[in-house]
């Protein structure tokens, strides 16, 4: 009877520290998950501008060339 009692509340807390341990690794997991999205979205921000700023430099690297005004012709 003793083992038959503890034996059944043995499997009771056994199944209760497996789902801790797991609800702290899909805890964990969802964090990764959320920083890493976080860290690839600013990457790519940083790259688009990167690409904007380089775009905007070649612009003004190129003279303007104004035709010659004919007056009063």
């Amino acid at each position: 009877a003793y083992k038959d009692v503890y034996g059944g509340i043995s499997a009771v807390i056994a199944f209760m520290a497996w789902v801790y341990v797991s609800s702290i690794i899909m805890l964990v997991g969802a964090m990764f998950t959320a920083r890493y999205a976080a860290f690839l979205s600013a990457y790519d921000q940083r790259r688009k501008l990167r690409e904007l700023h380089g775009s905007l430099g070649r612009i003004r690297s190129q003279p303007v060339v104004l035709a010659p005004l004919s007056v009063g012709d």
